[in-house]
C-alpha cells in the first residue's frame, strides 16, 4: 500500500472528519475541538446518533455503531459521547 499515495488522496478529497480520523491513525495527532463537536453536535438526548446522521432523524443502532467506531479512531473512546452511544445501544 502507497500510504503517501492514500494520504495525498484523503487530503485533497476527504472531508474534516475523514482527515481527522486519517491523522489520528497514522500520526496520532488529536483532532481539533471543531471536529469532535460537528461530530458529537448530531448525538441526539438518548444516547443514539441519527439515521443518515442527519440532526432530527430518529437513532438507530448502525449509525450509533457507524459514531463510535469514528470516536475510537479519534482517541475518544472514553469521552462523555462514547459513554451515553454505549449505554444507547445497551438499552436498546
Amino acid at each position: 500500500m502507497d500510504i503517501a499515495r492514500a494520504a495525498a488522496f484523503i487530503e485533497e478529497k476527504g472531508s474534516d472528519l475523514e482527515k481527522a480520523r486519517f491523522r489520528r491513525l497514522l500520526y496520532g495527532t488529536p483532532p481539533e475541538p471543531g471536529i469532535v463537536l460537528a461530530l458529537t453536535a448530531r448525538q441526539n438526548a438518548d444516547g443514539g446518533f441519527p439515521y443518515d446522521m442527519v440532526p432530527g432523524h430518529l437513532s438507530t443502532i448502525n449509525e450509533t455503531l457507524v459514531a463510535l467506531w469514528w470516536l475510537e479512531e479519534l482517541g475518544l473512546l472514553a469521552s462523555p459521547a462514547a459513554a451515553q452511544a454505549i449505554a444507547y445501544l445497551f438499552a436498546e
